[in-house]
């Protein structure tokens, strides 16, 4: 509903207007969405290990607008592109385990055809060999539109019992293939 409609600066409305369409599909909204992200926000690993990160980090502007965040950033800047584009979603705070510790970490959970799935950008934008990579190259889709199954082990939601029940799998098997579509070549 238009009330329910967060405000945006000029500059956020008329990216958003380059990355969704009025036309699109929920579905087609929420993957624009995400590949923005992972293509145009920078994970900010070097003010995080030097303990010198900015407050804009942990923002939707800082983002969108600086093009550099933590996971509270890509969290917020994803729940507000979707809130502007009518896309009903929810932000999740809590703690996640990458392998390396568990650490404070936020994520989303996205409505798509009337049907709820969690969402993490920031996972879904790894580094590859080290580095920050800017083109897309390095673009998964382990975290998109997946259910609870999926972050069992790994994601702890501070509210779980705010959270929507995340039961659908249809898109597993589309977004393996997505995830490894580029790495695959035609024989010889």
């Amino acid at each position: 509903r238009p009330e329910d409609t967060p405000s945006a600066s000029p500059e956020i409305l008329a990216l958003l207007d380059g990355i969704v369409s009025p036309s699109m599909s929920e579905y087609e909204k929420v993957k624009a969405i995400h590949d923005y992200l992972v293509i145009h926000v920078d994970y900010d690993y070097e003010n995080l290990s030097a303990g010198t990160l900015p407050d804009s980090a942990f923002t939707a502007d800082g983002a969108l607008l600086a093009h550099s965040a933590v996971c509270e950033g890509y969290a917020k800047a994803f729940s507000l592109l979707c809130d502007l584009s009518g896309v009903e979603n929810t932000l999740v705070y809590g703690t996640a385990d990458d392998g390396t510790g568990v650490q404070s970490h936020a994520w989303n959970q996205v409505r798509v055809d009337g049907a709820w799935y969690n969402m993490d950008v920031t996972w879904d934008d790894p580094l590859m060999n080290g580095r920050v990579v800017t083109d897309g190259s390095n673009m998964i889709y382990d975290y998109f539109l997946v259910p609870d199954t999926v972050l069992v082990g790994n994601h702890t939601a501070e509210s779980a019992a705010k959270l929507q029940a995340c039961t659908s799998d249809q898109y597993m098997e589309q977004n393996r293939r997505m995830t490894i579509e580029p790495w695959l070549t035609d024989p010889c």
